[in-house]
């Protein structure tokens, strides 16, 4: 278990209470949410309200998943600098045959938070929720198109959710369909998203680094692969897994949220392997190579029509940069990369203004001010959402 963020049984990213049941966290990076309770429905508004989505806030973004609804722990990280809230996590699933939306939190307890948030003055926090995580299944592609599930999503919705983040990942048995991300799954979520810019509401993608690989030129729809030159044993990494998705449209994404934090990561051997780098020249390199782009080979006959050579790129305001706490001392130490805020800054300095990332991300909100590991084992406290604050100065100090 755990592969994602190397972290032993009882850890807050390693057991996600949701309100509706305890989810292992077991894989790549997120774990899941499939469960359904009544309470996780939103309320019903009148028939004819309006159905309005909070656009993301102007200027930069810090980022933070929302793991258990709690109003103490996430009036304190927007407090000190989140200003995107992304709730963990639904599946988009077949309930007696017809498309229906599972799992999530509490969405009476959601919406009581933003409108604590609100009546403090903390109104301009956009509210996603994730769809997906480790574990959890792809969306059901055989009941709805993906125009067909924004509908039923919609309706599920009521408004409580300005949007929508796609954490599409691996699972533990290796022989799941789950370690596909096929052409069929791309096209729904092309379409979906498609229709959820259309009317209005925000859309992100969060793929683990392997899944969008600036290091690869090649594609492929395993999520088994391994890495020769680093930890070969570890056989749960992507192929460019998502590259397709930008390729296509890129514009269909208010935000690409790359989680360096996946277990033995591309940026786990820059800062681990030696002759390790520093994690901040690192960053600013891997930022610079992702504005410019790089080239990928997806053969053929590729999703969504992208097939040949083809550029992956995405334009700095549209990246942003995900990490975590780390791997407690253990075996596995090392196993998912910390970088702590004041390097991240460091990074920042490094790059020319135009080269500079729409923002950060974190998971989650319940780790924040907990303990968190640097590779080598060393114990501090975590501080992301006022340490990256400090340099993205979204909120005034």
């Amino acid at each position: 278990l755990d592969r994602a963020m190397g972290v032993p049984p009882g850890w807050g990213c390693c057991v996600v209470v949701l309100l509706v049941g305890v989810v292992p966290h077991c894989g790549a990076a997120h774990p899941s949410s499939s469960s359904r309770t009544p309470e996780n429905a939103p309320p019903r508004p009148r028939d004819d309200a309006p159905r309005t989505y909070r656009a993301l806030p102007p200027g930069n973004l810090i980022v933070a998943y929302a793991t258990a609804c709690n109003l103490t722990n996430v009036e304190a990280a927007v407090r000190g600098g989140v200003n995107v809230l992304i709730w963990f996590s639904i599946s988009l699933a077949s309930v007696g045959g017809a498309p229906a939306v599972t799992g999530g939190p509490n969405a009476t307890c959601v919406a009581d938070v933003k409108a604590a948030l609100d009546a403090a003055g903390l109104d301009d926090v956009a509210h996603l929720i994730s769809i997906g995580g480790w574990d959890a299944p792809h969306p059901n592609a055989t009941v709805a198109s993906g125009a067909e599930w924004w509908t039923v999503f919609e309706a599920w919705n009521n408004g409580l959710y300005d949007g929508i983040d796609w954490d599409l990942e691996g699972n533990d048995a290796l022989d799941s369909p789950y370690n596909h991300l096929t052409a069929t799954t791309l096209e729904l979520v092309d379409a979906m998203s498609l229709a959820a810019k259309t009317a209005g509401a925000v859309v992100s993608l969060v793929p683990p680094q392997s899944y969008f690989d600036a290091s690869a030129s090649s594609y492929d729809d395993s999520l088994t692969h391994a890495y020769a030159d680093f930890k070969p044993d570890f056989t749960y990494r992507g192929r460019n897994a998502y590259a397709p998705l930008v390729v296509a449209n890129a514009s269909l994404y208010d935000f690409v949220d790359v989680q360096f934090y996946e277990s033995w990561s591309r940026a786990a051997q820059a800062v681990e392997q030696r002759p390790r780098r520093d994690a901040a020249v690192y960053l600013a390199q891997w930022a610079r190579r992702v504005a410019a782009g790089w080239l990928v080979d997806f053969g053929t006959d590729g999703p969504l029509g992208v097939a040949g050579l083809r550029n992956v790129s995405v334009d700095p305001r549209r990246l942003v940069l995900g990490f975590s706490r780390g791997t407690p001392p253990g075996d596995d130490v090392g196993k998912s990369v910390y970088v702590a805020p004041a390097d991240v800054a460091r990074a920042w300095d490094l790059l020319e203004p135009n080269l500079q990332p729409r923002g950060v991300m974190y998971w989650n909100t319940q780790l924040d001010r907990g303990p968190c590991w640097y590779p080598n084992g060393t114990e501090v406290v975590c501080d992301f959402a006022a340490g990256f604050n400090a340099f993205l100065r979204v909120r005034a100090t």
